[in-house]
């Protein structure tokens, strides 16, 4: 039987899946948490051990759940472009598995977390990934009417984070090595936003005006990747070295995500073709000899 307040979160371990659940905690909602890697980090929620590769475990899981929020998956861009396969499996088939235990289930609806990056020609395979997973639960909602809220995520900052995370990374280092590095330099811009901010936004999109649409969730505040760093540098009262390489991932965006790059077709003329009558004749006697 279904439950007006059961949730699932898969990821729920994670940097914004945990930062969600507390937000869910305090909205009274029963919190299932689906990881592989289970961190006991609220008394109040249920933890399930387990892979979005086994559809079992996830059926079990969602089974009587009003919501489903999908975090899971590998979500670090340079981690994703090392290995395409792992990539495609964690984040495609890993998503094709939660939406059938959705439609099994008769979940309300799914939220999935995107990318902002889906817009441009950056971010490599972990790019083309969420791009895939985005048409699937298109069409999965076209084919069975399963709900959905899509949202586009920038870039985060926050507790629970980890040295995947860039500010996470430089404050770390700053605190133990005395200097931020930064593999270009520093011109980026970015509009980051606090994993409270976040999640508290995921909540609000659970609002019915929000159903099988795509949201952007990002800051309002646009930096500069050099002025975050001195920031940074001037809260720790300019003691921090802060180091800018030229060897800038080409796997990350400058200015902005967006990129329009139309592929057309282009169209190849043969010097001979076999007539459309001949070529089915030919093909009706292959077929008559091998029947």
């Amino acid at each position: 039987m279904k439950s007006d307040k059961k949730v699932v979160v898969f990821g729920g371990c994670g940097f914004i899946g945990s930062n969600l659940c507390e937000e869910l905690i305090k909205k009274k909602y029963k919190v299932i948490v689906f990881d592989k890697n289970i961190n006991l980090f609220n008394k109040h929620i249920s933890y399930v051990e387990g892979d979005i590769l086994d559809s079992k475990t996830i059926d079990k899981a969602v089974k009587g759940a009003k919501f489903v929020f999908h975090f899971a998956g590998i979500s670090d861009i340079e981690i994703s472009n090392k290995n395409a396969f792992n990539t495609f499996s964690s984040n495609v088939l890993g998503t094709i598995n939660i939406l059938n235990s959705c439609v099994k289930n008769k979940v309300e609806r799914l939220v999935f977390a995107s990318s902002i990056y889906i817009y441009g020609n950056k971010g490599g395979f972990y790019k083309i990934s969420k791009q895939a997973c985005e048409s699937i639960i298109k069409e999965y909602n076209n084919k069975f009417n399963i709900k959905f809220t899509i949202i586009r995520f920038g870039s985060i900052y926050g507790p629970n984070s980890n040295n995947l995370n860039f500010i996470h990374k430089v404050i770390e280092d700053a605190l133990n090595k005395g200097v931020m590095h930064r593999n270009s330099n520093g011109s980026e811009i970015r509009r980051y936003i606090h994993v409270s901010d976040a999640a508290q936004g995921v909540i609000k999109i659970l609002n019915k005006e929000f159903s099988n649409k795509y949201v952007v969730l990002t800051g309002s505040q646009q930096m500069t990747i050099k002025e975050i760093l001195e920031m940074i540098n001037e809260i720790l009262g300019k003691k921090i070295k802060i180091k800018y390489s030229k060897n800038h991932s080409s796997s990350h965006y400058e200015i902005t995500p967006y990129c329009f790059e139309p592929v057309l077709g282009k169209k190849l003329n043969l010097e001979s073709e076999i007539d459309l009558g001949e070529g089915i004749f030919d093909l009706i006697s292959r077929i008559s000899k091998d029947t």
